[in-house]
């Protein structure tokens, strides 16, 4: 199977095209937190699967929310090395990284880069989820070439505006394909699963899990905690869990912004 990489990531772009709904483009209810709360005073990211809110239009962050990884790349290890995400407004966002790996066996560290776009379709009300689709396709050493479609859902269940507390559910579908020089081709399709408890404004809990992709030996799955502090002005979180990327759990701890 020949160039398969791009159809996840095309997907992912095509169905972004697509008009909003009437029910979210007329609706009037108002969500319980608006968008701007989530941004500044929550952290409801996953390690390795989107979320359904996108950034408000001109927000910029170093965090990637598409969490792009090479899909059936043999790798014990990832991680975000450069990822900002921009808000284009209209439910729009865009972003562009770097992505290393630490591949299993010989080999070492390889580096893979990225670019993706999330429309979200749905705003979130008290009734319903804040509901996005998006894509991203990817490239790294050995002509790897990869690509993801998904649709991602959000929900706050607790918490209010200026509330200390708050508890997310997310979910969603990921659709991936890649073709290398090492490990052949590949497609596959899967749901995740996450949440994130904000327990106050400094510490954060988030789980998530996918089942294994047909290339990878174990199911994806993270638990991980964060304790946030200032430090001149600029918010710096003090992380570390265990996580599982398809080939064997690994404890972590380092810095997130």
């Amino acid at each position: 199977m020949k160039s398969v990489w791009p159809i996840a990531g095309a997907a992912g772009l095509l169905l972004a095209c697509l008009p909003l709904p009437a029910s979210a483009q007329g609706e009037k209810e108002e969500p319980d937190a608006p968008a701007g709360y989530y941004w500044h005073d929550l952290r409801p990211q996953l390690d390795y699967h989107p979320i359904g809110m996108v950034l408000p239009k001109g927000k910029l962050r170093f965090s990637n929310l598409l969490r792009p990884h090479p899909a059936g790349f043999r790798a014990d290890e990832m991680g975000s090395l450069f990822s900002p995400v921009y808000g284009l407004g209209d439910g729009w966002e865009i972003t562009a990284g770097v992505t290393d790996a630490e591949r299993v066996g010989r080999g070492g560290e390889a580096l893979f880069y990225n670019a993706g776009v999330q429309k979200q379709l749905v705003t979130e009300t008290r009734s319903r989820p804040a509901v996005s689709v998006g894509g991203y396709g990817i490239f790294g050493p050995h002509s790897f070439r990869g690509g993801t479609g998904f649709l991602a859902a959000t929900k706050l269940l607790h918490g209010k505006q200026r509330s200390p507390f708050a508890v997310f559910l997310h979910g969603g579908v990921k659709f991936q394909g890649y073709e290398s020089d090492d490990y052949g081709d590949g497609t596959g399709i899967r749901p995740y699963v996450g949440s994130v408890l904000a327990v106050n404004r400094r510490f954060f809990v988030s789980a998530e899990f996918s089942p294994n992709q047909p290339w990878a030996q174990d199911d994806m799955w993270a638990l991980r905690g964060t304790y946030v502090v200032m430090i001149k002005g600029q918010t710096v979180g003090v992380t570390g869990g265990i996580r599982n990327v398809g080939y064997g759990s690994h404890s972590f701890i380092g810095i997130s912004f």
